[in-house]
């Protein structure tokens, strides 16, 4: 009895040992099979579109021609100038800047076909650039054009050395050069807009406009987080460049202000970001971190296991100044710390909660910017399991802000426009918004801050145009005063640090929740740092 009593316990310590067995090779050799190409998913509108749709095929050659691309020798530095009040150091050049602006126009003038080129090729629906994972997936021009100083044949002999790697490059991990590229060439039309005023130029300020808000929706050609940044980054200087030019003694016409407000309006703010594109970039992650039992489920696999703890800075093997763990007794440690740490969700029970979320997120995401839809999502709650949506949705989460930026912006400057237009034409100011509906303003923008018609008013010397600001009150028109503390008051202190104090430009407005008064969109109180 003893002995069978033994042999039994033997047994099941075997069949446990073996089952631990089988469950850690079970673990280590799981493997992702990704199935789908995502990448090549996004980049097929960009594929599929005519060549007279893309602007690249304007931009490519001179890029080539002036060095522009990254790293090349077109840097633009001459359109910069010192200045310790500007963010980072240094800000656009201006006509008061002395030596340093006949630098700034001598270099505009030689690259003016450049210059020429964006305002053709901002006039196109497209950039027209593929994204791609690896710098040699580039066709020979492309690379040229934007790598001007890196060896082509390297890259592709690189490429070939780590053949088949790009089957595990996740989609955030895509080259974006040709986005920052894109804003330096905004910020050439900003001092070239600059110097078209100082010679009484309104026609090239305008084409310079047009350009700008052309490129602004050209870098969001995939609609990803990073490229709308951009995007909304170029809107913005167009919208300070269309107040400095109308508040510029030079006149322009009643034909170029339409057209200014044609761009403005023709840039779709809602269409730069793409829930479609974000849902991709998600499920390609799913695809590389999770195995496929090829029914929509399956479970984190070791890669996946390494790329959390890379992400989140997990460190399953304890301190490195531990004596070596044996590879046995280290694997049961991993096994049970990402059970502990990683309790992950399933492969379905993930993309269902994605797919929810993803689905969601347009109606609510462009909603009010105060609305409670806004905070429906609730991303801080889930569990986690749900890690890999935690980590990669939150930062969508700053869409919000993105998105009602911009509206605020181009419907602060779209009013601005017609305002001025119906002014000259009856010459007086409208007593209301509605008097400008339908002849000079479509319909009345709205508040991105609560949806309603974005407030307006007449003063002694002209006009504003505001949004009642994330506090949701409706202050009249209270101008917001910041320092360099990023402090901010709606009454300036009667002591000498009113000096440190100026009016918060709409650009750089904040939106939340702590910003006191309200957000003045036209003027826009220029930004003197830009």
């Amino acid at each position: 009895m003893k002995n069978r009593l033994l042999q039994a316990a033997f047994l099941l310590g075997a069949l446990c040992v073996i089952a631990l067995v089988m469950g850690i090779v079970r673990f280590y050799t799981g493997k992702p099979r990704p199935n789908t190409n995502y990448l090549a998913i996004i980049n097929q509108p960009v594929v599929a579109a005519a060549d007279d749709e893309k602007a690249w095929t304007i931009y490519r050659d001179l890029w080539i021609k002036y060095d522009f691309g990254e790293g090349g020798d077109g840097s633009l530095q001459e359109l910069f100038v010192g200045d310790t009040n500007a963010d980072g150091g240094w800000r656009l050049v201006r006509p008061d800047d002395g030596r340093d602006w006949q630098t700034a126009t001598e270099k505009l003038a030689s690259i003016e076909e450049l210059l020429e080129g964006f305002r053709v090729g901002g006039l196109r629906p497209l950039l027209g650039v593929p994204l791609q994972f690896d710098s040699a997936d580039y066709s020979e021009q492309d690379f040229r054009a934007i790598y001007p100083k890196a060896d082509y044949q390297a890259a592709l002999n690189r490429r070939r050395a780590g053949a088949g790697s790009e089957d595990n490059e996740m989609m955030f991990s895509i080259l974006l050069p040709h986005v920052q590229v894109m804003r330096k060439g905004a910020r050439a039309l900003v001092v070239d807009s600059r110097w078209a005023l100082e010679q009484n130029d309104p026609e090239r300020a305008t084409r310079n406009i047009e350009a700008m808000l052309g490129m602004s929706r050209q870098v969001t050609d995939s609609k990803l987080y990073i490229c709308s940044l951009f995007g909304c980054a170029l809107h913005s200087y167009a919208m300070d460049l269309i107040d400095e030019c109308l508040n510029s003694p030079t006149s322009f016409n009643d034909e170029q202000l339409k057209r200014i407000q044609l761009a403005v309006t023709n840039t779709p703010i809602d269409e730069m970001i793409s829930f479609s594109t974000e849902r991709a970039i998600f499920l390609d992650f799913v695809q590389k971190i999770y195995t496929d039992d090829g029914h929509g489920d399956g479970r984190i696999t070791p890669i996946g296991i390494e790329i959390l703890e890379e992400f989140e800075k997990l460190n399953f093997y304890g301190s490195q100044d531990q004596a070596p763990i044996p590879w046995f007794e280290s694997a049961i440690r991993q096994i049970a710390s990402s059970s502990a740490k990683y309790n992950i969700a399933s492969r379905k029970q993930l993309t269902k909660k994605a797919e929810e979320f993803y689905d969601r997120a347009p109606q609510i995401f462009l909603a009010s910017f105060i609305s409670h839809e806004s905070k429906a999502f609730e991303i801080d709650k889930l569990s986690h399991s749900y890690a890999p949506l935690k980590m990669l949705f939150r930062p969508m989460l700053m869409t919000r802000f993105i998105v009602a930026r911009a509206r605020g912006n181009s419907g602060g400057v779209s009013i601005a426009l017609a305002v001025i237009r119906y002014q000259r034409q009856h010459g007086k100011l409208p007593e209301s918004l509605n008097e400008l509906v339908p002849e000079f303003l479509p319909e009345i923008p709205l508040d991105p801050i609560d949806h309603r018609p974005l407030p307006y008013q007449r003063r002694d010397d002209g006009f504003i145009v505001y949004s009642v600001g994330t506090n949701q009150i409706d202050n009249g028109g209270q101008l917001v005063w910041v320092n360099q503390n990023r402090n901010y008051v709606t009454i300036l202190p009667n002591d000498s640090t009113a000096e440190d104090y100026r009016p918060m430009s709409a650009s750089e407005v904040t939106l939340n929740m702590t910003y006191p008064g309200d957000w003045i969109l036209w003027p826009r109180f220029r930004n003197p740092n830009q």
